[in-house]
């Protein structure tokens, strides 16, 4: 096996490093502390600075020893901090999917936003395509987006649904309203 190449080890998706890796050598330098609402936890740069153009900046302005994450509650920031490390269980991806996206947006971290929109597609249905439909106006989330209005349109579940898609409609800004016809018309005329 080649370095970086990955691998799935005990249900993670793990990368193989080698040691001149300085995750591996474990210099001093490396290391980083996140203080989260209620817990420090230690990271490396390297891993951040890996999958984040927003951290990967930050260390090479400055010798940061640490990052407060004040907007996220620990277990979330946990989880988004395991993401570096590819171990992240794609119902972790689930169940906090906004707060990570929140994260991910901050910090520039593309492909974890990419991850948790997969897993939000394979989880649709017809009980919770509302709420997937707020998140991905939200977070801009295009393919969901396509697939929770094809999922309205051809199931004929906008008729159903539609005390719900307009209390939503209420709280949006014409943008959105837009966007959301002209998907909804896209897949009604097909």
């Amino acid at each position: 096996m080649k370095n970086g190449e990955s691998f799935r080890a005990n249900g993670f998706k793990r990368y193989k490093l080698s040691s001149d890796d300085p995750l591996i050598r474990g210099d001093k330098d490396t290391k980083i502390y996140i203080d989260a609402s209620k817990q420090t936890i230690m990271a490396h740069k390297y891993a951040l600075g890996s999958k984040s153009s927003a951290f990967n900046q930050m260390f090479k302005e400055d010798s940061v020893d640490s990052i407060t994450i004040s907007d996220m509650t620990t277990i979330p920031c946990q989880i988004f901090i395991d993401y570096f490390y590819d171990i992240v269980r794609d119902e972790d991806l689930l169940n906090y999917s906004q707060e990570l996206l929140e994260a991910a947006k901050k910090y520039d971290v593309i492909d974890l936003i990419k991850d948790i929109e997969k897993r939000l597609i394979r989880d649709i249905t017809t009980q919770n395509v509302v709420e997937r439909m707020k998140i991905t106006y939200r977070y801009d989330l295009k393919t969901l987006r396509n697939q929770c209005a094809r999922l309205l349109v051809e199931f004929k579940k906008l008729h159903t649904l539609r005390t719900e898609i307009r209390a939503y409609r209420r709280t949006v800004d014409m943008d959105t309203i837009s966007k959301m016809f002209s998907d909804f018309c896209t897949f009604a005329t097909e």
